[in-house]
């Protein structure tokens, strides 16, 4: 594995678009995703999602459950029972700076060799950049 790391600018130019935020106000966590209706946000999507803090990708993740998963799941910052890196990541920034969450939606499956196999893309591409960069929530115990 190397020690790369991903910035914003990488997400950019590969298809990846700002889905909201995350953010602290009164000791409350707060999520901004105005742009996006209840609608959008319940239709189940395959995509691969990135959390961002200060222009690096902290933390990499993937959801057949569409926008929702990432814009709700990893909320509850102040129960210290959740122990993966990602709650700890998010415990450790959010009184100092605002998360980015960012998306990369896979529609199609891939077809393999002729057959009836079907690949989801979604799956290998997050396994790929986990594989082949360090994100520092996807790795805290």
């Amino acid at each position: 594995m190397t020690s790369l790391v991903l910035n914003k600018q990488y997400l950019e130019k590969n298809n990846f678009h700002q889905i909201g935020e995350y953010y602290l106000i009164n000791n409350e966590l707060k999520r901004n995703y105005k742009k996006y209706t209840n609608e959008l946000l319940s239709k189940e999507r395959k995509l691969v999602y990135a959390f961002i803090v200060d222009d690096l990708v902290m933390y990499i993740g993937k959801t057949k459950q569409g926008f929702k998963r990432p814009l709700s799941y990893h909320t509850d910052y102040n129960n210290n029972k959740k122990t993966r890196g990602v709650h700890k990541g998010i415990r450790e920034v959010i009184s100092k700076s605002k998360i980015e969450v960012f998306a990369r939606v896979f529609k199609h499956e891939i077809k393999v060799e002729n057959i009836e196999i079907k690949i989801n893309p979604y799956v290998g591409y997050e396994e790929a950049l986990i594989n082949n960069f360090t994100f520092k929530w996807n790795k805290q115990k």
